[in-house]
């Protein structure tokens, strides 16, 4: 038996069981052929309305043709010769090109079952993975290529952030670039090697590199951290002579080479310009002290100076007051403006001198 009609109108071919209007079975060629030579429709699939149909056209697919699916009037998928796909695009120039078909229609849309946990998109070149998009929206590649050395490169956009990489093959890379969002500092990082991060900006602004933390106020040296290249947080290094020319102590202390240090004092910088008072009396007033500082836990007197507090009773505008730690008036002495008061007082005691040798004479 090679056909049946059921009473219902079910036509079976190949079974005598139809479940279907049409129900084609066949284990031993091609189940289901329909072919024409003309250039009309193969398949036409409609609810009777001309405006509302869907039919596949395979014109002739001998000569090249494609395979196209209309819906009323309009193409909505095509497949070229050659197995190119267009959704909404009758010319496609890749394996798989979509269009939107509308101004507020997404073009590709991709979803999954729930507990879904693998990648949702996986980029290859001749078998080997170049990059993947998984379920938590994170993309992974080899690199945005510089041409001339491919494998030199690497990003990274994950949920935590963007991480740069120099290279790909490298487990533990020389040198990462992270923009991050999940650190509660919002942290752009530097790591070398070892994973620690060398330098990385906040999301203040200020920035640390290796012990320097550049602050909105200013540059912070954190001479606990600050081990390498010197034990100098800050320094000039004559790399040709293997001479520092400039450093300073992680106690403060300040050096140089040749033991000179300047102030502009340039007269076309300059104006309003009178002589300076004689200063010798209020000099006299200050009190120079030896001490040592709480820090060094010394049991004998180190240093030499003065008592801000004190200075500031006889030169007010030579102490500078400002927040430092828990303490919200540090002072500090500007001691470099001794020098030109002192000057005037020699000059003026010298002046005193020669009149006392002239009554003497």
């Amino acid at each position: 038996e090679k056909m049946t009609i059921l009473p219902d109108g079910k036509v079976g071919i190949g079974t005598a069981s139809p479940t279907t209007l049409l129900d084609v079975a066949d284990t031993s060629s091609t189940t289901f052929t329909v072919r024409n030579t003309g250039t009309i429709s193969s398949i036409l699939l409609s609810n009777g309305s001309a405006t509302n149909q869907i039919f596949s056209r395979g014109i002739n697919s001998s000569t090249g043709r494609p395979l196209a699916f209309v819906q009323g009037t309009a193409e909505a998928m095509r497949i070229t010769s050659d197995g190119l796909v267009g959704i909404n695009e009758t010319s496609p120039s890749a394996q798989l090109q979509v269009k939107s078909g509308a101004t507020n229609r997404i073009p590709l849309f991709i979803d999954t079952v729930a507990n879904h946990a693998e990648a949702l998109q996986v980029l290859k070149v001749n078998g080997v993975t170049r990059a993947i998009f998984d379920v938590n929206g994170e993309l992974t590649n080899t690199g945005f290529y510089n041409l001339s050395s491919p494998n030199n490169s690497r990003i990274q956009m994950l949920t935590t952030g963007t991480t740069i990489s120099r290279n790909v093959n490298d487990t533990n890379p020389a040198l990462i670039v992270n923009l991050a969002n999940a650190s509660s500092g919002g942290y752009i990082q530097v790591w070398q090697k070892s994973g620690v991060a060398q330098a990385y900006i906040r999301n203040n602004g200020s920035a640390v590199l290796s012990g320097i933390d550049i602050e909105k106020s200013g540059i912070v040296i954190d001479t606990d951290t600050f081990t390498v290249p010197s034990t100098k947080p800050i320094y000039i290094w004559d790399a040709e002579n293997a001479i520092e020319h400039f450093y300073i102590e992680p106690d403060g202390d300040v050096y140089n080479a040749n033991g000179t240090y300047g102030t502009i004092s340039d007269v076309r910088v300059k104006e309003n310009i009178i002589d300076a008072r004689n200063y010798t009396e209020d000099l006299m007033k200050l009190r120079v002290v030896k001490y040592s500082l709480k820090k060094d836990k010394e049991t004998e007197p180190t240093h030499l100076g003065f008592i801000a507090q004190e200075f500031e009773q006889v030169f007010p505008k030579m102490v500078a007051t400002s927040e430092h730690g828990d303490i919200k008036d540090f002072k500090a002495i500007k001691t470099s403006v001794l020098i030109p008061m002192l000057v005037k007082a020699i000059q003026e005691q010298q002046k005193q001198i020669n009149e006392l040798m002239k009554k003497i004479g």
